[in-house]
């Protein structure tokens, strides 16, 4: 069980390292954020992206049924 839940974080990590890959998206022209701070990273854009983290991470879980179970007491 441990050993599959750390496949699970390893993954975050991975899809992590990928993210900060792609570079940093920054506001653009036309925006409020940009009207009122000029150009500066996007935290909609983080968010939406880490969002998308949470689902991929939510899914693998979900199809590994062993981490799913309830620990018996």
């Amino acid at each position: 069980m441990v050993s599959r839940l750390n496949s699970v974080k390893e993954y975050g990590r991975q899809l992590t390292h990928e993210i900060k890959g792609q570079g940093i998206v920054y506001t653009k022209p036309g925006s409020i954020a940009y009207l009122l701070w000029r150009a500066q990273p996007s935290k909609q854009s983080i968010s939406i992206k880490y969002g998308h983290v949470g689902e991929k991470l939510a899914m693998r879980m979900i199809n590994d049924s062993e981490l799913l179970e309830l620990p018996r007491t």
